[in-house]
């Protein structure tokens, strides 16, 4: 129960970074979010390796796995190309 609190409080706060990078940067990469509280996602986690989130894969056109990367960095991705949040 803690756990999946946790997990819900992070998203909350994640959810504004990745709204305004998908608006940014729609036109050059597909943004896709998925619940991975759902077991129907449970092969997509195992896939990229997700332990825990919010997570960001990063795949090419051919769905090769480029980056996995926690909130931290993405924020600083995010930060380096002058994104607000």
């Amino acid at each position: 129960m803690y756990r999946k609190l946790l997990n819900e409080l992070l998203l909350l706060e994640f959810a504004p970074q990745f709204d305004e990078a998908a608006n940014k940067y729609r036109s050059l990469m597909d943004f896709q979010h998925i619940d991975a509280e759902d077991s129907g996602n449970l092969e997509l986690k195992e896939k990229y390796g997700i332990k825990s989130y919010p997570r960001l894969v990063y795949l090419d056109g051919k769905g090769n796995l480029l980056y996995n990367e926690g909130r931290g960095a993405f924020s600083d991705r995010l930060k380096a190309r002058g994104c607000k949040n």
